[in-house]
């Protein structure tokens, strides 16, 4: 879990965050010293934050991670997170630089949307109305 409301941008990854961005803010992710990776949200919060970040990026389950992490440092383990979160995450950053870059494509796609919704809003209307014995003959 990281925090949308702190107002440091160091408590947050965006989806515009670049690998670099990434990489930092995760290396900088509050952790403790003890070897070895395990969930323990009691004892560990951070490593097992970091546990849970992971596993929403990469679709395993935690105790996949536990058992792959064990015998991890919590810094080589970070680096392990900041790569699979930067995987995840970058692609989508790309894709939505390009759509910043291109606004005439959002508005063809917006009135491509929009044509598309009137067409089939005419036929559900057609439909209501014959139901209804609304329909001109």
């Amino acid at each position: 879990k990281m925090s949308k409301s702190d107002k440091s941008a160091l408590s947050r990854i965006e989806l515009t965050d670049t690998a670099d961005e990434i990489r930092k803010k995760l290396r900088k992710a509050t952790t403790d010293a003890v070897n070895g990776i395990y969930y323990d949200r009691e004892e560990r919060p951070g490593v097992s934050n970091l546990l849970d970040i992971a596993s929403a990026v990469t679709g395993q389950s935690v105790a996949e991670l536990e058992a792959q992490y064990a015998d991890y440092r919590t810094g080589d383990f970070k680096d392990s997170v900041a790569d699979a979160v930067i995987a995840k995450i970058c692609p989508i950053g790309d894709r939505i630089k390009q759509y910043e870059a291109d606004p005439e494509y959002i508005d063809q796609v917006l009135a491509n949307g929009a044509w598309q919704a009137s067409e089939l809003a005419a036929v559900t209307m057609k439909d209501v109305k014959e139901v209804m014995g609304l329909a001109r003959s």
